[in-house]
C-alpha cells in the first residue's frame, strides 16, 4: 500500500473583509478646510501650511520641502493665492548680497491666523458629526462620490477674479472690461448670446481665465497699446524642449504665466521687465457660483 503523506497540503489562502466588532473604535471624520473668495477656490488643503512654512523659513524652496510640495507647485500655489486675494499674501525680496527672500505680508499673516481660528471651529463641528454618524449608522460614501462629480478644475494657468466695469455690445459680440484691482484691467470679447446667458453687467464679479499658451511676451515696455498689455517683471523661467514657461510678477502682487517658444527672439531671465499680452478673444469668462 502507498505510504500516507506525512504532512497536509497547504490550504488555499482566502482573503476576507474583517467584520466590525464591538471592540472596534468609532469612525473618525476629519476634514480639510477650503476657503472660497467670490465663489472661487482660494485657500485649499495644504496652502495654509505652505504660507506658514514660508513665514518660518523665508524661502520658497525650503517651505516647499517642509510641506512636501514640489518647488514649482509651491510657486504656482502662491501665485494663485496672490492673484485672487485683495492684497498680496506673499512678497518677494529682490536678490542682493544675501540672495533676497520671500515673506508673508501683514495681510498674509492676518489671513493665516483667521483660517486657523476657523479650522478650530470646523473641527469641533466635525467632532459632533462623528457622534451623530455613530449613533445613526449613516454612510457618506455615496454623498462623497456625488461631490467629486460636481468638482471642476480648469487647465487654464491664469485665473483671476475681477469686477465688470464696462460693457460695449452689438448683436454679435460683447466687449467686457474687467478691473482686477485699482491698477490692473483686462478686456474680454465674448458672443453677445454668451454675455446674456452669463448675466454680464457692470458691477458683477466674474472669473477670467487665460491659457498660458495664449500669452505673448515682448520687451518693449514703452509701447502702450491696450487692451491686455500687462507690464511686469520675470520672477522665474523654466526651459525644456524648445519652450519656456515664464512667470511674471504684476503690480499689486498678481502674476501671469506664459508658455512661449524659445525661438521667439526674447531673452528671458529673472528680474527682466517685460510685457505680457493676450488677445481679448483668448479670455474665457465664468460666472461665480452663488452670484445672482
Amino acid at each position: 500500500m502507498p505510504r500516507k503523506p506525512t504532512s497536509k497540503p497547504a490550504a488555499k489562502a482566502v482573503t476576507k473583509t474583517p467584520a466590525r466588532t464591538a471592540s472596534a473604535g468609532p469612525s473618525t471624520y476629519r476634514g480639510s478646510l477650503m476657503v472660497e473668495k467670490n465663489g472661487a477656490p482660494f485657500l485649499v488643503a495644504g496652502r495654509i501650511d505652505l504660507l506658514e512654512a514660508v513665514d518660518h523659513h523665508g524661502s520658497i524652496s525650503q517651505a516647499a520641502k517642509a510641506v512636501g510640495m514640489s518647488y514649482k507647485g509651491a510657486w504656482d500655489a502662491i501665485d494663485t493665492m496672490n492673484n485672487q486675494a485683495d492684497e498680496a499674501l506673499v512678497a518677494r525680496t529682490p536678490g542682493g548680497r544675501r540672495g533676497g527672500g520671500t515673506h508673508l505680508t501683514a495681510y498674509g499673516k492676518r489671513v493665516v491666523a483667521l483660517v486657523r481660528a476657523i479650522e478650530q471651529e470646523y473641527q469641533q463641528a466635525l467632532s459632533l458629526l462623528n457622534e451623530r454618524v455613530e449613533k445613526h449608522g449613516r454612510d457618506f460614501a455615496e454623498y462623497q462620490r456625488l461631490l467629486q462629480r460636481f468638482s471642476l478644475q480648469t487647465s487654464a494657468r491664469n485665473h483671476w477674479v475681477g469686477t465688470i466695469t464696462a460693457i460695449r455690445a452689438d448683436r454679435v459680440r460683447t466687449e467686457v472690461e474687467i478691473a482686477l484691482d485699482a491698477r490692473l484691467s483686462i478686456v474680454a470679447h465674448v458672443t453677445t448670446d454668451s454675455a446674456r446667458r452669463l448675466g454680464i453687467q457692470p458691477g458683477v464679479d466674474i472669473a477670467a481665465l487665460v491659457k498660458a499658451v495664449a500669452v505673448q511676451i515682448d520687451t518693449d515696455t514703452a509701447r502702450n497699446t491696450p487692451p491686455n498689455r500687462l507690464v511686469g517683471t520675470i520672477a522665474r523661467c523654466s526651459q525644456e524642449g524648445g519652450r519656456s514657461e515664464v512667470s511674471i510678477d504684476l503690480p499689486g502682487g498678481r502674476t501671469i504665466t506664459a508658455v512661449v517658444s524659445d525661438a521667439a527672439g526674447v531673452s528671458l531671465r529673472a528680474g527682466r521687465k517685460v510685457v505680457a499680452s493676450f488677445e481679448p478673444r483668448s479670455v474665457l469668462l465664468a460666472r461665480l457660483p452663488g452670484v445672482s
